[in-house]
C-alpha cells in the first residue's frame, strides 16, 4: 500500500498507536531490520515497537552511517526515511543498487510527494509511507520486504553455487557444453569442434559428474542459473542452430 496524505485527527490516531508498544501486532520473526532516520524520536519510536514484534533491529542517523555498514549477509529490510541531513532518501537507495545490495526498502516520508513516490517504487521500493503510519502497516509492509531479500538471498545463493560448479569445467568442457545445450549431437558436437565423438561422449560425462546432474534439462538449469547463457537462448542463437539443422 502507497500512503501520501492523511487528514489530520487520523495522523494522531495514528502517531499515538505508534507510541504504544501494545498497539504493535505479533508479527512473524526473522531477519533484521534497520532503520535510517536523523529523527531520534520516530526513529526510537519505530525501532522499540520493531523489536517488540520480534526482530532484530538496527538504528541509524544519517544515509552513510547505514551504507558505511557492510551489507547484510542475511535476509534485511531498511525502513529508510526519505528526508536525511547527508543524502536524500532516494540516494541512498540508489547507492544500495549500485551495490548489488540484498536488502529491500520501505520508505517513510514527512513530505512526501507523487514524483518521489514513483521514483522510489521504480527503483524497488517495496513500499511508500507518509508518516505518520499505522504500525500494523508497517509491520506488514517489513515483512514483505524481509520475503523479498529471502528470495534475493536464496536466488544468490544458488547462483554461486551454480557458478563454482561451471568454474570446475575446462575450456574444452565449456565449448561442448554450450553446444549439448542447444540440442546438438555428440555427432555435431565432433563435427564442430574438429575431434572424435568417442572423446565428445567422454567430455560429455566429465561435465555431468562436475555439475553433479544426471540429465540435459538439469545442464541447462545449471548453465542459465550461473549466467553462463541467457533465459531464454537469444534470438541470433536460435538462428544459428536452425542454420545447422538445416545443414545436417
Amino acid at each position: 500500500m502507497v500512503t501520501l496524505s492523511t487528514d489530520g485527527s487520523r495522523q494522531s490516531r495514528q502517531e499515538n498507536a505508534f507510541t504504544h508498544s501494545h498497539a504493535v501486532p505479533p508479527a512473524k520473526a526473522g531477519g533484521l531490520v534497520c532503520v535510517v532516520d536523523h529523527q531520534q524520536a520516530r526513529r526510537l519510536q519505530m525501532e522499540r515497537n520493531l523489536r517488540d514484534a520480534g526482530y532484530r533491529v538496527l538504528g541509524f542517523g544519517s544515509g552513510r552511517d547505514f551504507l558505511s555498514m557492510l551489507p547484510c549477509s542475511l535476509p534485511a529490510c531498511v525502513i529508510l526515511a526519505l528526508e536525511l541531513p547527508d543524502m536524500t532518501g532516494l540516494e541512498v537507495q540508489l547507492a544500495m543498487k549500485a551495490g548489488d545490495r540484498g536488502e529491500k526498502v520501505v520508505f517513510v516520508a514527512e513530505q512526501g510527494t507523487l514524483v518521489s513516490c514513483v521514483q522510489a517504487m521504480k527503483a524497488g521500493a517495496v513500499d511508500f509511507f507518509a508518516w505518520p503510519v499505522m504500525p500494523e502497516l508497517l509491520l506488514q509492509a517489513v515483512e514483505i520486504a524481509l520475503a523479498r531479500s529471502g528470495s534475493w538471498w536464496r536466488k544468490r545463493s544458488s547462483q554461486s553455487t551454480a557458478r563454482a560448479r561451471m568454474d570446475s569445467l575446462t575450456r574444452r568442457e565449456v565449448e561442448v557444453l554450450r553446444l549439448m545445450i542447444r540440442g546438438r549431437l555428440n555427432r555435431q558436437i565432433a563435427e564442430t569442434l574438429g575431434t572424435a565423438e568417442a572423446t565428445i561422449k567422454i567430455h560429455r560425462r566429465h561435465i555431468m559428474e562436475k555439475l553433479e546432474v544426471r540429465s540435459l534439462p538439469e545442464v541447462v538449469i545449471i548453465a542459465q542459473t550461473s549466467g553462463m547463457i541467457p533465459q531464454p537462448l537469444s534470438e541470433a542463437m536460435r538462428r544459428e542452430d536452425r542454420k545447422v539443422a538445416m545443414s545436417s
